[in-house]
């Protein structure tokens, strides 16, 4: 595997990840829960209130809380944590721009220019890839490296690194 990548991240993808971490952690599970159950929650509380038993009524109410709970929850939370990082998060870190980064994929790992160091990120420390909306997270002790689908040429390009990625990594795992 030799595989150079020479880019600088965009804001939206910076924030696409941002995003993942949040809806990631724990402190905001009980954000999401009560999103989630809250609509439904006055709803049917609501009915149930005011002592409506029209089955017309009710098979609303739960048509209703059901739509909710699949999309409806899911737009608003999506909306929310995109809010949060680019009106609170992103002001706070005082963001700029993104300088251009190099990778490269070896054998040997992930190499990388780290204040005019150049350094090696060995497989056996790369601790797992998510694929996110529109890049790949490669994650390791200190962080995670951000790479872009928009710089594969065609599926086929990203198929095959996906390949070699898989094969590499597994050669790190069965060498220890």
């Amino acid at each position: 595997m030799d595989k150079t990548f020479c880019f600088a991240l965009e804001k939206e993808e910076y924030v696409e990840y941002l995003s993942w971490q949040l809806n990631a952690s724990k402190s905001m599970r009980g954000y999401r829960w009560f999103l989630i159950t809250s609509v439904p929650a006055v709803l049917v509380t609501g009915a149930l209130v005011l002592r409506l038993n029209n089955w017309m009524f009710l098979t609303s109410v739960l048509a209703l809380s059901v739509v909710w709970v699949l999309y409806g929850a899911k737009a608003v939370w999506k909306r929310y944590l995109h809010h949060k990082i680019t009106k609170k998060l992103l002001p706070k870190m005082q963001f700029q721009s993104f300088r251009e980064v190099s990778y490269r994929f070896t054998d040997a790992g992930i190499e990388y220019q780290e204040e005019k160091k150049k350094r090696t990120l060995p497989w056996k420390k790369v601790s797992g890839m998510l694929p996110l909306g529109s890049q790949f997270a490669f994650f390791y002790d200190k962080g995670a490296i951000l790479i872009p689908y928009r710089l594969f040429e065609g599926e086929e390009d990203m198929k095959n690194f996906l390949r070699d990625y898989e094969l590499f990594r597994k050669k790190a795992q069965t060498a220890q």
